[in-house]
């Protein structure tokens, strides 16, 4: 038995069963990013389990079959371990209020809003859009020699109209406290715009969707939330990939 081992073995023991929740608003839609999505209404609340949201943190934000080094079953786990501490008991997806301090450095806050964020992103576009696959494209993809702008995230879901294989060109934003500012909305949706679609043979079509998630601390109001945007995308000029060389297993 390894430290590792014991931190991992202590780390399931503490996320248990639980299962929080997250508001989710869809706004601007458009009729292909509604086509490719669930129904469902405007607003709702979204609930996951604990476990898989800092699974999909970690695993995105530490790829899992590149370097030997990170393809332990552990490494998924490593923002849960950085984090768990920070969330409040309640079953809403909360902060402590103690982290409100001044002594907590601000730097170490929005890291946390941007790693978790990133859970919620994967959390959220599964559930919307049946996504069964998702890669961080800057982890992933060889990118070198090209000069275009790309979004963070690509994912492969099925549209709920036809059953077909639909792409995903994401953007994720994440704030603390307070809602992700306008400036960011607007350069998260310059990104995926200006990002251009990804021809696939298992891909019929694709829409492009911004993430902006607001994690509340447990003195406020207002549920943590997550706003799901369709800015419109870039159809000129798509770029080749081969799905096998990106996807995270």
């Amino acid at each position: 038995v390894n430290s590792g081992a014991l931190a991992f073995a202590d780390t399931m023991q503490r996320l248990g069963r639980r299962i929080v929740s997250v508001r989710v608003a869809r706004q601007n839609f458009s009729s292909a990013c509604a086509a490719a999505s669930r129904p469902g209404p405007a607003i709702e609340e979204v609930r996951v389990p604990l476990r898989q949201l800092f699974f999909e943190a970690g695993g995105l934000l530490t790829p899992l079959h590149k370097d030997p080094s990170t393809r332990s079953m552990f490494a998924p786990w490593y923002t849960a371990l950085r984090y768990l501490h920070w969330l409040d008991d309640s079953n809403d997806l909360r902060v402590k209020k103690d982290f409100k301090n001044s002594q907590v450095d601000a730097r170490y806050r929005g890291v946390f809003a941007e790693e978790v964020a990133i859970g919620v992103m994967a959390v959220v576009v599964q559930n919307l859009f049946a996504v069964t696959r998702i890669s961080n494209m800057a982890e992933e993809l060889d990118l070198s020699g090209y000069s275009g702008i790309v979004a963070d995230f690509l994912a492969l879901g099925s549209s709920a109209a036809t059953g077909k294989g639909t792409g995903l060109i994401i953007e994720s934003k994440g704030s603390l406290g307070t809602q992700v500012s306008s400036a960011r909305q607007k350069h998260a949706m310059e990104q995926v715009a200006a990002s251009k679609l990804f021809k696939d043979p298992t891909i019929a079509s694709s829409v492009g969707v911004t993430c902006c998630t607001t994690i509340r601390y447990a003195d406020q109001r207002k549920s943590t939330e997550c706003w799901v945007n369709d800015p419109e995308l870039d159809e000129q000029s798509p770029t080749e990939f081969r799905s096998g060389d990106l996807w995270r297993h």
